[in-house]
């Protein structure tokens, strides 16, 4: 019985414990155009193969057959969670829609790096920023900046910043590239982890939680009889 239930833990584990981004793959092994937060079950494109692209053009090529099938606009607080599991720490502070500083003494370099070279735009090394709708739509929407602006002393973090006054709408392109997101399976790399069917970690632990309490039951019934 002991070892039945060591091992259904190993089983399940694995599914409940993926609190982690990893660098990956798009179309090609080692093309290293994706990240994928194994926490959140999702792909992210890398914002160069959006830079200069409008939301419109991108919308219109998310069809069957089209440069970005699989691939959607994301709302910002899906972004905000990515961004805050690369760094491992809350960067942002989901309440605020203003600019956000943090010194960079606060974060891991290594994360950072890692943060940087796989969501910049080919152009511009220090920002690693991409325009979104607040929630994911382009109908009558307005673009915001969401990311990590990179300095000597400091991270000026960029969230829910409205550009409307510079005319930033669903129509204006640049060098910062459009956030694109992946619900598993669009890429490579989250084909290899499975994210399609190994995202419901609530469902596994529910899972366990219900063989343990069958096999207590049971176990109890056999000692009384």
């Amino acid at each position: 019985m002991k070892g039945f239930i060591f091992s259904a833990l190993l089983f399940l584990l694995p599914l409940s414990a993926n609190a982690e981004i990893v660098a990956g793959d798009w179309k090609v092994e080692g093309d290293g155009l994706a990240v994928v937060d194994l926490d959140e079950g999702k792909e992210w494109l890398k914002l160069n193969q959006t830079s200069g692209m409008t939301m419109e053009q991108i919308s219109s090529m998310m069809g069957a057959g089209g440069q970005f099938e699989g691939w959607r606009f994301p709302d910002d607080s899906e972004i905000i969670t990515m961004i805050n599991n690369s760094f491992g720490i809350q960067l942002f502070d989901p309440a605020s829609n203003d600019h956000q500083t943090a010194d960079r003494s606060e974060v891991d370099e290594d994360k950072l790096s890692f943060f940087m070279d796989y969501m910049n735009s080919s152009t511009k090394a220090s920002f690693a920023v991409g325009f979104a709708t607040q929630d994911g739509s382009t109908e009558n929407a307005d673009a915001r900046a969401y990311g990590v602006r990179l300095s000597s002393w400091s991270l000026e973090i960029q969230v829910g910043r409205n550009h409307d006054v510079y005319g930033y709408n669903k129509n204006f392109s640049s060098d910062y590239g459009i956030w694109l997101v992946a619900d598993g399976g669009t890429t490579i790399t989250g084909r290899d982890y499975n994210l399609a069917t190994n995202v419901n970690a609530p469902v596994s632990l529910a899972a366990l939680s219900a063989l343990l309490f069958f096999m207590s039951a049971s176990r109890r019934k056999s000692k009384q009889a």
